[in-house]
């Protein structure tokens, strides 16, 4: 098989702007409508909504790969590193990893994109990770990168990632398509448009040993909120309608060969979002050299 990575016109994505038209304006018109409604707060209940909205951000997207979080640890961590009074306790490692990463993004949304900063939400990932060698740097193994599912004595291969010795190549590309396509460059793209493109670029490149999942919707979060001054990473988008990403990559490359569903909107829709609402297939599991 022949991964989207390696077709000859890659990166160069291709979709419907006019089938993405009205979804690109409710989502202008939806944000303005809460931003408005936010400003016009108490700065105690603006504190709230912010720290509610991004916790349960970083809730669904760490459920998304399995691991369920304390809702009041993350919270916790949350309230001390924006400075919001609040019960001081003890949070475990995952909490407070993942509560850094999204402070980290909510103050520095409209910074450009660099190395540096994906190594530093890496870092704060997997601080607490034992298992993976490489934390902090794009994975170096000679093993493939392969999205696996295990079922019963029969294994799948979902998507292969290119080898460890491309990442950098593709990396500098990537930010470099990111960064050339925010609102402020000639290149830019509308918001929603954008943010389902570089999910979907990242994940297929998948550079880490492990997180590319929470990083690659990071990413989106951040190509959303570049539009305007964030309250929360998700006010105007939906997780539980968010690309599912093992079910998504399979289904957007059958999708790219079949004729119903050419185009990168209608490959969203064909394969990405309904394998997001249908959850996880039974026994997926993500690791190297399977």
């Amino acid at each position: 098989m022949i991964w989207n990575w390696q077709q000859p016109d890659w990166p160069n994505f291709a979709y419907n702007s006019k089938a993405l038209d009205v979804l690109e304006e409710k989502f202008l018109v939806h944000s303005g409508e809460f931003i408005g409604a936010y400003r016009h707060v108490g700065k105690d209940a603006q504190d709230q909504l912010k720290i509610e909205l991004i916790g349960d951000e970083a809730l669904k997207t760490s459920q998304i790969e399995g691991e369920y979080l304390d809702r009041e640890s993350l919270q916790a961590s949350l309230r001390e590193q924006f400075g919001i009074e609040g019960q001081r306790k003890r949070v475990p490692p995952a909490e407070n990893g993942i509560a850094h990463m999204m402070v980290d993004l909510y103050k520095h949304y409209d910074d450009t994109l660099t190395n540096a900063a994906m190594f530093g939400w890496h870092k704060m990932l997997m601080a607490n990770e034992k298992k993976i060698e490489t934390i902090g740097r794009y994975r170096e193994h000679d093993e493939p990168m392969q999205v696996v599912g295990v079922r019963a004595d029969k294994r799948k291969i979902y998507f292969e990632a290119p080898p460890s010795a491309q990442i950098k190549k593709e990396m500098s590309a990537f930010i470099s398509w990111f960064n050339k396509t925010t609102p402020k460059q000639k290149a830019a793209l509308p918001a929603l448009t954008r943010a389902g493109i570089a999910h979907l670029y990242f994940v297929s490149i998948h550079p880490f040993e492990d997180g590319n999942g929470r990083i690659g919707r990071a990413l989106e979060d951040s190509a959303r909120d570049q539009l305007r001054e964030p309250v929360g990473q998700d006010v105007a988008g939906d997780t539980q309608a968010r690309l599912e990403f093992l079910e998504m990559l399979e289904a957007v490359e059958r999708a790219a060969k079949d004729e119903e569903c050419p185009l990168l909107a209608d490959q969203l829709d064909c394969g990405g979002y309904g394998a997001a609402k249908r959850g996880f297939p039974e026994g997926i599991d993500i690791r190297a050299g399977l």
